[in-house]
């Protein structure tokens, strides 16, 4: 059993409502095509979630959920 701190629950909130802050940066014409994204689309889309971390890591309030907002579960 894993048992987490107020605050290791907080970041979790915290880069849960933040996860997809990335895609501001990532064209509208990839995020609002109506068809299948190609291969270089795709590529492009994948990284909203570095862009994520590099919008909120220079929070002081938002620092701790940065990498979370970066990372990959399942990989």
């Amino acid at each position: 059993m894993v048992v987490l701190k107020p605050d290791e629950i907080r970041d979790i909130g915290v880069a849960a409502i933040l996860h997809d802050v990335g895609k501001l940066k990532i064209p509208d014409e990839i995020l609002n095509k109506p068809g299948k994204l190609t291969t270089a689309e795709y590529e492009v889309m994948k990284e909203h979630a570095a862009k994520g971390y590099e919008l909120i890591a220079g929070s002081p309030a938002l620092r701790r959920a940065a990498p979370l907002v970066r990372s990959r579960p399942g990989r």
